[in-house]
C-alpha cells in the first residue's frame, strides 16, 4: 500500500424514482478516500446500498450528485464513449453471478476484454495464457462455462477482470454463489493475485470471514458509510 490515492469519493448521493411517491434514497452523502494497493471491504445488511454504491464506483450507473475520481479522472465527466474505454482499462469487476459469455470457452471469455481495448493479438495470447496458469485453469482452457463447476467459473471471472492489469478491481459477493469449501479456496486465490500484484481492491459483501481478511472495512448504513 501506498500514500497515494487511487480513488476519491465525494459527497455521493443516488436515488431512484417511485411510483406515487417520493424518490428512494439509496446512497446519501457517501465519501471516502482508497489509497493505492489498499484492499478494502465494504458491508451492509440487505438494502444497505452496496450493489448500487459498487455500480457507481464501476462507472455502470451515473450518481445525483457527487464526484468519482479514479486516478484523478472524473468518471462523471465522461461522455459514454469515454467512460467505456475508461472503465475497460482501469476497473475490473468480478459478479457473483460470474456474467460468463456462454458460448465463449474460458480462454475466449478471459481475451474478450483484451480484443475490445484492440490489443495486439500476440500480446492477448500472451497474457491470456498467463492468467489462465495463474487460476489453475490451463487444461480448462478450451471448455464452455457449462462445463465448468462453479469454482471454475468464478476462476474465469477472476481471470477476466485481472488480465487487462486494472487500475482498481471491485468483486461484488465474489464468493456468495459457491458453496463454504470452494467459496474459500476462490477467496484464498483472489487475495494471492491481488497482493502479488500489488493491485487495490474492493469487495462488497455481507460474508464477515471474507471482510476481514481487507485491510479495512466499512460498513454500509441506510446510504452513508460508517
Amino acid at each position: 500500500m501506498t500514500n497515494i490515492p487511487i480513488l476519491s469519493v465525494s459527497r455521493l448521493e443516488k436515488s431512484y424514482p417511485q411510483a406515487g411517491t417520493a424518490p428512494l434514497k439509496v446512497i446519501s452523502n457517501t465519501g471516502f478516500t482508497i489509497f493505492s494497493g489498499e484492499t478494502i471491504a465494504i458491508t451492509g445488511q440487505s438494502g444497505s446500498g452496496k450493489s448500487t454504491l459498487m455500480a457507481l464506483l464501476a462507472g455502470l450507473d451515473t450518481p445525483d450528485s457527487g464526484t468519482i475520481l479514479l486516478k484523478e479522472q472524473n468518471l462523471n465527466r465522461m461522455n459514454q464513449d469515454q467512460l467505456a474505454r475508461f472503465r475497460a482499462k482501469q476497473i475490473g469487476v468480478i459478479f457473483q453471478q460470474f456474467h460468463l459469455m456462454p458460448h465463449l470457452t474460458a480462454m475466449e471469455n478471459i481475451m474478450l476484454p483484451l480484443e475490445i481495448l484492440k490489443y495486439h493479438p500476440k500480446k492477448i495470447h500472451t497474457r491470456t495464457r498467463r492468467v489462465l496458469e495463474q487460476v489453475g485453469l490451463t487444461r480448462r482452457r478450451d471448455h464452455l462455462p457449462a462445463q465448468l463447476s462453479g469454482g471454475e467459473c468464478q476462476r474465469v471471472a477472476i481471470a477476466r477482470a485481472l488480465v487487462v492489469k486494472p487500475a482498481l478491481l471491485l468483486a461484488d459477493e465474489p464468493t456468495g454463489n459457491l458453496d463454504n469449501n470452494t467459496g474459500e479456496q476462490v477467496a484464498d486465490l483472489l487475495f494471492d493475485l491481488v497482493t502479488s500484484s500489488g493491485m487495490t481492491l474492493i469487495v462488497v459483501t455481507h460474508n464477515m470471514d471474507l471482510a476481514h481478511r481487507c485491510q479495512r472495512c466499512l460498513e454500509l448504513k441506510k446510504g452513508k458509510l460508517q
